[in-house]
């Protein structure tokens, strides 16, 4: 069987509490989200999950903060893991001024990976096994 290589068109982050027991999650609807988007032209997948993480929770990714130096690839999005505090806050779009969630927090691994749509399970669960090594001591290098 050939396997087709994915087209990556958006990035996001999951983002990992300073404890490792919580992660930062969206929700519009019920439905669970992560905070991600599609890129713009000329913009790394990096740039794209930092811009869409700020403008969708008000969080700042530190270059610190982010675990590993590759993004995990899932159903044509960019994943990337970052460890870190603060207090989300639900923010307009800044081109349309739309508020496409209307709610985001801090929620438990067991929860958010219980509630997430099939297709984020992944990145959630990479995360996860991210946290696992973090909370062994061993070096990260993925």
């Amino acid at each position: 069987m050939l396997m087709r290589k994915q087209r990556i068109v958006g990035a996001g982050f999951v983002v990992i509490s300073t404890d490792l027991k919580k992660v930062l999650l969206l929700r519009k609807n019920g439905v669970v989200d992560l905070p991600k988007g599609s890129s713009s032209p000329g913009e790394s997948y990096l740039e794209t999950a930092k811009r869409e993480t700020a403008e969708e929770t008000g969080m700042v990714i530190l270059d610190s903060s982010i675990v590993g130096k590759k993004p995990y690839l899932s159903e044509n999005l960019a994943f990337f893991v970052a460890v870190q505090s603060g207090k989300p806050r639900i923010l307009p779009n800044p081109t349309t001024g739309e508020i496409e969630h209307d709610w985001c927090g801090w929620v438990a691994w067991h929860i958010a990976i219980k509630e997430a749509p099939t297709y984020l399970r992944p990145a959630l669960l990479h995360a996860r096994a991210l946290t696992n090594v973090l909370v062994g001591g061993k070096d990260v290098d993925l």
